[in-house]
């Protein structure tokens, strides 16, 4: 990929977000990305409580519910069509910008504190909060917060099959739709 061309003063660029410098999107604090450690932790409800100690932000991923998946249930949410769809619930665009507010917040607030910790949770924490999970760990990662790890705490091995397991271009697609998402609020 080519190197975007610099920009003149006061010249809205496509990662200003449509945003004024006052409202930016928190580039001006000058964090470097590479040095704030965030970990996203997915799970069910049997493992929240414990996971839910440690985190700064809970998430309950259970209101994206999806009555239209079908044979898509004996899959996991690293499924790309579980993804694809999570990305397209009417709730997703509120979900990022929730995230992403939290994030920058969190990092103005104590600009000391380089750690950060999300916790998404759903009923088993097999499909809702494992896509989710999988898709923050995405976005984060292509931000530029390199030190960014995912832990799926109630998935286990998943289903199984490789659609689920192995990196796919399809996933990356679908992670890709969220990312778009993420940048545009």
């Amino acid at each position: 990929a080519e190197p975007e061309p610099e920009e003149e003063e006061g010249q809205e660029g496509e990662h200003d977000h449509g945003m004024d410098g006052a409202n930016h999107h928190k580039d001006t604090l000058q964090i470097d990305r590479h040095e704030v450690q965030i970990d996203v932790l997915t799970c069910g409800l049997r493992d929240r409580e414990k996971c839910e100690e440690e985190a700064h932000f809970v998430v309950d991923m259970r209101s994206f519910y999806d009555p239209g998946c079908g044979p898509l249930k004996r899959h996991d949410g690293r499924h790309h069509e579980i993804i694809r769809r999570m990305v397209h619930h009417h709730l997703f665009t509120d979900l990022v910008s929730d995230l992403r507010q939290q994030l920058e917040e969190h990092l103005q607030e104590d600009q000391s504190n380089r750690s950060v910790k999300f916790l998404l949770f759903c009923k088993s924490g097999r499909h809702r909060s494992v896509a989710a999970g999988g898709l923050l760990h995405y976005i984060l990662l292509s931000e530029g917060y390199s030190s960014t790890e995912l832990h799926h705490v109630s998935l286990g091995d998943g289903c199984g099959c490789d659609l689920c397991s192995k990196p796919s271009a399809q996933r990356c697609l679908a992670c890709e739709e969220g990312l778009r998402k993420w940048r545009s609020e």
